[in-house]
């Protein structure tokens, strides 16, 4: 499951670093929020390529569809992608809890 967060990760700090589509500028992305997200992101995958574990506070407060969404985004692939590593978090945290391998 690491190998998917990273994967994910890497791809959205890709994107975060070059000019994005006016796409996502319409779906409420400003050069702020890239920058803070990039920063957000590039952490998180540091974090997790160290292997250290996540306390379940930390996934609660790494909600990243809902931060993303109080900096006024409302939609658009980096939405998604930032979903997709949220939810994957959310179940490595889970399962680290209850003892099942992860993938």
């Amino acid at each position: 499951m690491n190998d998917q967060i990273l994967l994910l990760a890497d791809v959205i700090v890709r994107k975060l670093e070059g000019q994005l589509p006016a796409d996502e500028y319409g779906n409420g992305w400003t050069e702020e929020s890239r920058h803070w997200f990039l920063g957000f992101f590039r952490d998180l995958q540091a974090k997790v390529a160290s292997g250290e574990e996540f306390s379940q506070e930390e996934v609660v407060r790494l909600n990243i569809a809902k931060a993303i969404d109080s900096c006024g985004i409302v939609g658009g692939d980096l939405l998604e992608l930032g979903s997709r590593i949220w939810l994957l978090l959310r179940d490595y945290r889970s399962a680290m809890n209850t003892g099942r391998p992860q993938a």
